[in-house]
């Protein structure tokens, strides 16, 4: 791991409202809030704690949890990782998709740990976000909102 991953695992992780302005968004989504979750890297000596980090989350009210990947690099962590965050309460539920360090982090026990969990895994399909949010570690909490 280089030094930016050193940095973020002995870190904090920056919880916060990112607005996103859509012209053309339907009625029916304006307001939704998103938790992205993506790129902790949680390891056995890391700081991070998901609990904390899920707890500021919560007092946004997210309608949805997206995990966009790269949670755990330490496998043996996932599966209770991934109770955790099932049971933030939102709207929608909780999604996930692979980053890229699960496809190189033995991609079939990747695949099992979330078959077994709660948190369905979106694998092989087309779904597309229309935005980049910025560097780790961050969290944000995303509001679409019509224009």
């Amino acid at each position: 791991m280089g030094t930016a991953g050193v940095g973020r695992a002995l870190g904090d992780v920056n919880v916060f409202r990112l607005p996103i302005i859509i012209q053309e968004l339907p009625p029916a989504l304006n307001g939704l809030k998103i938790l992205h979750l993506f790129d902790l890297y949680l390891q056995t000596f890391s700081n991070l704690n998901i609990e904390n980090i899920l707890t500021r989350a919560a007092e946004h009210e997210p309608d949805l949890v997206v995990i966009t990947g790269d949670i755990c690099d330490d496998l043996t962590l996932l599966p209770d990782t991934l109770d955790v965050i099932a049971q933030l309460e939102s709207l929608l539920g909780v999604c996930a998709c692979l980053g890229n360090h699960g496809y190189f982090r033995r991609i079939k026990q990747v695949r099992r740990i979330h078959d077994a969990s709660a948190v369905p895994l979106y694998f092989g399909a087309g779904h597309w976000f229309p935005f980049r949010l910025g560097c780790p570690p961050e969290a944000p909490i995303i509001e679409l909102q019509r224009v």
